[in-house]
């Protein structure tokens, strides 16, 4: 360990971490890390990058929270007893015939027990002072990472990406108990070493790319004090009410969730043709305006797939736009006139409307999804109803009016009831929300984002499941499900600041049964039964498809669900 972590700066700490119980210990100097390495009972991991100080002992540091990095590492499985059904190279000899041919050779080989883990280190601890520094640090991570599985790929072999600044690796001197207990040694020391530039003349442009993005590569840089262009922002603001409302944080419909405003401003500015830079820079500065969390949304995973969701969305509105010209075309050559007598007769319904409710209406609209929300629109507010069953009754629609509006409704009898309802069914607009605005968009959003900032177990592998409510997965009439504890996601996620803040319990068991989550009893042991919310493993990864980081914790064909090295 003094090898990669020789020294140890003021206010950082190193992490010694064991997936018995999800444990993170942080020390302060490196004699006191290998100390607690050799405590673990277990399983002993080292962070690859220093963390913060004063980071509690159930965290992990998250990439964006990382502060120095000594070199760059890999993770070269071999093939055997605890990798099964791999394409591995299948011996010790093979692996290092794959070292032996990249360009750059590393400074020490740690022997893992079942594999082999290079390490390339600097001449010196490199310290991040700015957060593109570890941007840039972790592009080159990940791309070298790519360099050597490319490399791997023209012998047949497999080998897995483990560049993720947040990774932890194993610790030299401590035993590997998967399956058989062996040592976990370093066989070979005193390489070459090489500055962070030193590997990025290697690098091709795909190795560079986020693997499953087609869209955007995440070319861009992050800066804290990041502004939208100023002249296309002053017009977007000026001119779109949309983008203004979203700015501003005056759309009830997204209930104050951060992620989705950040959605609704990238779908907004990508119409507008915004280069991905200037959407970046735009969300950072909106986050930043409203006081949203920002340092941990400053990373590939969150703004590539938000930038996709934003070009994809901009390709399909302007085929809608091209269908309406050519529609409003056909429509002025000998069909004007009718245009003219529908809107003469919504304009009276509306007017009835306004007289029987008591207040001026500007118009009512019906979210497009499986179950629409209805929302009334006064004064150019938009003030969300509920869905049809608040309709239905005056007194549910009365309660939701006085809530969100303010306004009070005159009483009624049954069928004058009906007749205003009908009156308003048939004077709602649709309203299309992005993905993230529906109740499945925003349920996958939680749930992707809730078991990434998660260390979520394989209960099937571990045999035990976290005693402090965490996620895991478990097979249950031979499919395998991911199990939630209700009120650890609604106090750990839901509820926390810039998420679905107001949202009450009730509201959230209401939103996970619309989206396909299911509570019931789940059986861990013979004498422990948990009751939690599940849902099918590869339902998850489906609504995790475009989460880079994620897509690939979940798609790891071992059972061993941790973001750990496999070996």
């Amino acid at each position: 360990m003094g090898e990669i972590f020789p020294e140890v700066p003021d206010r950082t700490s190193i992490l010694i971490w064991t997936p018995r119980g999800k444990k993170s210990y942080w020390a302060n100097t490196t004699d006191s890390a290998v100390d607690a390495a050799h405590q673990v009972k277990g399983d002993a991991y080292l962070g690859c990058c220093l963390g913060p100080s004063g980071i509690s002992e159930d965290k992990r540091a998250l990439a964006s929270e990382v502060v120095a990095i000594p070199g760059l590492w890999a993770d070269i499985d071999i093939a055997g007893e605890a990798h099964k059904g791999k394409s591995y190279p299948k011996t010790e000899k093979d692996a290092r015939q794959l070292i032996s041919e990249l360009p750059i050779q590393p400074t020490i080989i740690v022997h893992s027990g079942h594999g082999l883990q290079p390490w390339w280190l600097f001449p010196e601890l490199l310290v991040f002072d700015k957060p593109e520094e570890r941007f840039e640090s972790a592009k080159i991570s990940r791309g070298w990472n790519r360099l050597i599985i490319r490399t791997a790929k023209a012998h047949g072999w497999q080998c897995d990406n483990v560049g993720d600044l947040a990774r932890v690796m194993r610790v030299a001197g401590t035993d590997n108990h998967k399956g058989a207990v062996v040592p976990c040694l370093i066989p070979d020391t005193g390489g070459p070493r090489a500055q962070l530039e030193d590997f990025d003349q290697f690098l091709t442009e795909e190795d560079y790319k986020d693997t499953g993005v087609d869209v955007v590569d995440g070319n861009w840089t992050y800066h804290v004090e990041a502004q939208p262009p100023a002249e296309q922002f002053a017009v977007a603001l000026q001119n779109d009410k949309e983008f203004a409302d979203t700015w501003h944080a005056k759309r009830p419909e997204l209930h104050g969730n951060a992620s989705r405003y950040d959605q609704a401003l990238a779908n907004r500015a990508a119409n507008f043709k915004w280069s991905a830079q200037e959407i970046v820079n735009l969300l950072i500065a909106f986050r930043r305006k409203h006081g949203f969390k920002l340092d941990e949304k400053m990373r590939d995973s969150y703004f590539v797939p938000t930038l996709n969701n934003a070009m994809t969305y901009a390709a399909a509105q302007a085929k809608r736009n091209a269908d309406t010209d050519e529609r409003s075309m056909l429509a002025q050559i000998g069909r004007a006139g009718e245009g003219d007598h529908k809107t003469k007769y919504r304009n009276e319904r509306l007017k009835k409307l306004e007289d029987d409710l008591g207040f001026k209406i500007d118009g009512l609209l019906k979210t497009v999804e499986d179950e629409p929300v209805y929302i009334l629109v006064i004064s150019g507010t938009q003030y969300p109803i509920g869905h049809v069953t608040t309709l239905q009754r005056q007194d549910r629609f009365e309660a939701a009016v006085m809530k969100t509006a303010s306004r009070t409704v005159p009483d009624f009898k049954r069928d004058q009831w009906k007749s205003i309802v009908q009156m308003m069914l048939d004077l709602c607009e649709p309203l299309e929300l992005d993905t993230t605005a529906t109740n499945q968009g925003m349920v996958d959003h939680w749930m992707v984002s809730y078991l990434a900032e998660h260390n979520w177990v394989d209960a099937d592998v571990e045999e035990e499941v976290p005693d402090n409510g965490a996620p895991f997965v478990k097979e249950i009439n031979q499919v395998r499900e991911v199990c939630v504890k209700g009120d650890h996601l609604y106090s750990e996620w839901v509820r926390a600041p810039g998420q679905a803040d107001n949202m009450t319990k009730n509201q959230m068991q209401l939103a996970l049964r619309r989206a396909g989550w299911v509570p019931r009893p789940v059986r861990v042991s013979d004498d422990l039964v948990l009751r939690r919310w599940i849902k099918p493993l590869h339902s998850v990864i489906e609504a995790a498809r475009n989460v880079v980081d994620v897509t690939e914790l979940l798609k790891r064909s071992d059972r061993d669900i941790g973001s750990k090295g496999t070996n």
